[in-house]
């Protein structure tokens, strides 16, 4: 799976998460950027992410992560592509 692959599942979920077009998700979007973005949407949206991936993060990783770009670059490790 490519970058390109895993950022546009990942941008889909946030579309699909958060009700936003996939064309406002960039690389540097952050939950402050989203309004509803809290503790538990972040885990829905990690929960669809990691489906959407077939992949499984660490939890104590899937808490610390900023913004989309950090989330695709440990998608990426976690498949084994980064």
């Amino acid at each position: 799976m490519t970058e390109q692959e895993i950022f546009d599942k990942v941008a889909e979920c946030i579309s699909r998460t958060f009700r936003i077009p996939t064309t406002d998700v960039s690389s540097q979007l952050t939950a402050e950027d989203v309004d509803g973005w809290d503790s538990l949407a972040h885990g829905m949206l990690m929960i669809r992410v990691e489906k959407a991936c077939n992949v499984r993060l660490p939890s104590d990783i899937v808490g610390s992560l900023q913004n989309v770009g950090n989330i695709v670059r440990e998608i990426q490790k976690a498949k084994g592509s980064a």
